[in-house]
């Protein structure tokens, strides 16, 4: 959109350009056309007849040079341009306080009326931009240096810290080779007697349910289960060996029992059913599911892990029957 500067006092500067064009097919280029009928309205207000200086130029081109008073009225300037044998024209320009011819200042009174070069002018502040981004620049550099040193000081304590894991791996190995436990390329040890090593089971170590190895609820907050009649739940059990490591389940082979004992410990007649499922990462999962026919009672469950030559017992829940 063309913009004029309000009231511009020169004329070739209110010039406003208009294509003309036959009003039968739309394209073709309209010559030769003198005093067509053009209206004028400033920032939205009733249309006035046009006062300004009609010009061809040619092959279709004119320009509609406004008077100064028709732009004496800041925001836009609609021209409706008429005229038989040729498609009507709508024409706009934006009438603003700036000036945009003016190179230095754009005619805003507020800044120094002179160029960069000039005393006076933008020079001093531009120098003073130039300091300051010069003082950014050094100032990012030692940051960068400041980054750099942080950086390698990081390298060096995380090559110490290795250093460090690796005498504390290798003495945990020690103490892992005594208990007969291997530890695979994956990191996660491996019991002997959850393999199918030649010899069987029979040559798993001998390691008391108490010893080493714990087996707890994957989620110890859990303290009472709310089991309904012919309903289900399923409990996450994990296997730990003494360092707090969850054992490889992958290759076991056992079974999960549970046990239900009333308040005098005199086990329940109608059984608990279980389904287990053995996972990596020392995972057991174990669905229980309710038979027993009376309602609002509290029972003690019991878990009891059977592979083979290992027996692993697990007590701490109550069981709510509704």
């Amino acid at each position: 959109m063309l913009t004029i500067k309000i009231s511009e006092a020169i004329a070739a500067r209110r010039r406003i350009p208009v294509y003309l064009v036959d009003a039968t097919d739309g394209y073709t280029p309209k010559t030769g056309i003198t005093a067509p009928t053009v209206e004028v309205s400033k920032a939205g207000a009733a249309q006035a007849a046009g006062v300004g200086t009609w010009t061809e130029i040619g092959e279709g081109q004119y320009y509609y040079e406004v008077t100064a008073g028709e732009v004496d009225t800041l925001g836009f300037l609609a021209l409706s341009i008429r005229k038989t044998g040729c498609r009507d024209v709508a024409a706009l320009a934006q009438v603003v306080a700036f000036d945009p011819y003016d190179a230095i200042r754009l005619g805003l009174t507020a800044l120094p009326n002179a160029a960069s070069s000039d005393p006076g002018g933008l020079a001093t502040l531009i120098a003073a931009a130039d300091a300051s981004a010069d003082q950014a620049t050094t100032a990012a550099g030692e940051a960068a240096t400041a980054a750099g040193a942080a950086q390698t000081a990081a390298e060096a304590a995380q090559t110490a810290a290795e250093a460090a894991n690796d005498k504390l791996t290798a003495a945990r190995l020690g103490v892992l080779d005594a208990l007969d436990i291997t530890v695979p390329d994956t990191g996660i040890p491996t019991l002997a007697f959850f393999t199918n090593a030649p010899g069987g089971t029979a040559d798993a170590p001998t390691v008391p349910h108490q010893g080493p190895y714990n087996l707890t609820l994957e989620d110890p907050s859990v303290r009472v289960i709310e089991l309904a009649v012919d309903s289900a739940v399923t409990l996450r059990f994990v296997l730990r060996n003494a360092f707090g490591q969850p054992m490889d389940l992958t290759a076991a082979t056992g079974s999960i029992t549970a046990t239900l004992t009333d308040r005098n410990n005199a086990a329940v007649d109608d059984p608990i059913v279980c389904g287990e499922r053995f996972l990596p990462d020392g995972i057991i999962t174990v669905r229980l599911e309710g038979v027993y026919t009376a309602t609002a009672d509290r029972f003690h469950l019991s878990v009891r892990a059977d592979f083979g030559t290992q027996i692993l017992t697990w007590s701490d829940l109550t069981v709510v029957f509704s």
